[in-house]
């Protein structure tokens, strides 16, 4: 019943956006009673949320591909495309339902996320870029392997967050991706 309801609120909101969303749509949609709904579910928040963390899920484990095709980049590119599916991914959430988006950034943060549903507290974006870092040590400009991973990982994290609470329409104009990878790249790769 509870993947009935997340899938509802997840249809609705795709087909027909954020202002569809009610509680008694989505009973009606998922074929629940109101009350069934509300056995598991204390409002239309809750539901947005379990939506959500099912598309968490769903693109953490897509991530999780990308260190095999990653591994196989230059250095430069690698931060690229990390930044340009950072952005797309989003930008994705932002029109999917901007306003939830904008109230919950942070749930966005893959680190975050991770550390706090798997209850290790491991920011798996960091060991994730540790992961790629250790296989190139010599492309490195920093010394430190564990400081670039968690400085490349929570600057991301952090201009991302504040894009999407200040100045959202910066995921859409390629210079603001430029600027982004260029902060990184001068960061972490050698002149």
């Amino acid at each position: 019943m509870v993947a009935s309801i997340v899938e509802a609120g997840f249809e609705l909101l795709q087909g027909e956006g954020p202002g569809a969303l009610s509680t008694n749509r989505i009973a009606e949609r998922a074929g629940v009673s109101i009350g069934s709904l509300y056995q598991y579910f204390a409002d239309k928040e809750a539901v947005l949320v379990a939506v959500y963390e099912r598309m968490m899920r769903e693109e953490f484990e897509r991530a999780k591909t990308w260190i095999h095709v990653l591994g196989r980049l230059e250095l430069r590119e690698l931060i690229r495309v990390v930044v340009l599916r950072t952005v797309e991914r989003h930008r994705r959430h932002l029109e999917f339902n901007g306003d939830f988006y904008r109230r919950h950034p942070e749930f966005f943060s893959f680190g975050e996320w991770d550390a706090e549903r798997s209850g290790t507290g491991v920011d798996h974006t960091v060991w994730w870029f540790r992961t790629l870092f250790e296989a190139r040590p010599d492309e490195l400009r920093v010394p430190s392997v564990e400081h670039a991973a968690f400085l490349v990982a929570r600057g991301l994290s952090s201009v991302m967050e504040a894009a999407i609470r200040f100045q959202p329409e910066l995921l859409a104009d390629e210079a603001f991706v430029d600027e982004v990878v260029g902060l990184l790249t001068r960061y972490i790769v050698p002149d």
